[in-house]
């Protein structure tokens, strides 16, 4: 069943069940793009289209496109742009199974005007990315999977039936944030020993309380930051069937807030602090990071991180 929802978006209803998340809520949809974790400067559309131009080729044949957990558009706003603006016969495919992550990214200006101009070349579906794909064999020429491979409870499955709609020359690009303030924040140790003191202390002192509690960490947490258990966990699905072409990064400064840092607790906005908590307990552990940070960090308000993104590309050989 298709069910229009606006000029351009075609939301595909194949979804009655799926495995929740944290993007599945409203709160966390609503504030996806405001988080510390998440906020990334204009340059970060030009190295997307860096990406882009690297593996479709300016002028080249068609390049049909599809994304995996579109989310709120971070990714594939300027994705589409590119599409738009340089390969005027490819077209751009998605599905999300958060409506709440959909709804965010309709309402964007951006995006909105690319429906407007384009529509007939854009389609976002509802559905599950974990099922088979209403798409022929060899169908696209680019898979992208940004930020999602932790939401996955069975990443060699789906692997493989991405591997069935990408053709043979094709490429899958896998998008992930490695840097420390990431490790750190989603339960994991720093790499570079430069990390600002009273952020690791905050974080350390929060796992800590969710150890205390009996709160686990969910073990998917190592996909959301480390690159050589990504690498292992794609490389071991995807088999002989596809060869590493390169990494690419994207590198950052900017200011955090420890009030984003305890509402981000609260509301469990990334996740390392929702998947598989209650509300009841974030606020409980949000509550108490309050009376540590007022006791411990002589009332810093706002400290400077450094931010990483990487892509993985490989290529389809077989």
């Amino acid at each position: 069943m298709v069910i229009e929802a606006k000029p351009g978006i075609k939301l595909l209803d194949t979804m009655r069940k799926v495995a929740r998340h944290i993007y599945q809520r409203p709160i966390v949809a609503k504030h996806y793009d405001k988080t510390f974790v998440r906020g990334v400067p204009p340059e970060f559309n030009r190295w997307v289209y860096a990406i882009a131009e690297a593996y479709m080729p300016i002028n080249s044949k068609i390049f049909n496109v599809f994304e995996g957990g579109p989310g709120t558009g971070m990714f594939s706003i300027p994705m589409i742009k590119y599409i738009i603006e340089f390969h005027p016969n490819s077209f751009y495919f998605g599905i999300d199974n958060s409506q709440a992550m959909l709804r965010v990214l309709f309402s964007k200006e951006d995006f909105t005007t690319l429906l407007a101009t384009h529509g007939d070349r854009i389609a976002i579906g509802f559905g599950d990315l974990q099922k088979k794909l209403c798409f022929p064999n060899s169908f696209f020429k680019v898979v992208i999977l940004a930020g999602v491979l932790h939401c996955l409870t069975d990443v060699k499955a789906t692997m493989a039936e991405l591997s069935r709609v990408l053709s043979k020359g094709g490429y899958l690009i896998i998008v992930a944030r490695t840097d420390d303030a990431t490790r750190v924040q989603s339960g994991g140790r720093p790499i570079k020993p430069d990390i600002n003191r009273t952020y690791l202390a905050f974080w350390t002192h929060y796992y800590a309380l969710r150890e205390a509690k009996g709160l686990p960490l969910d073990r998917r947490c190592r996909l959301v930051y480390d690159l050589k258990h990504i690498k292992d966990e794609v490389s071991d699905a995807l088999a002989t069937s596809f060869e590493h072409c390169e990494d690419r990064s994207f590198t950052w400064r900017a200011r955090a807030s420890f009030r984003d840092m305890i509402k981000a607790i609260k509301y469990g906005l990334s996740f390392a602090l929702g998947q598989g908590i209650s509300y009841r307990d974030q606020t409980k552990l949000a509550d108490e990071m309050t009376r540590w940070l007022y006791m411990n960090s002589n009332q810093i308000e706002e400290i400077e991180l450094e931010y990483q993104m990487e892509a993985v590309i490989w290529k389809k050989i077989a």
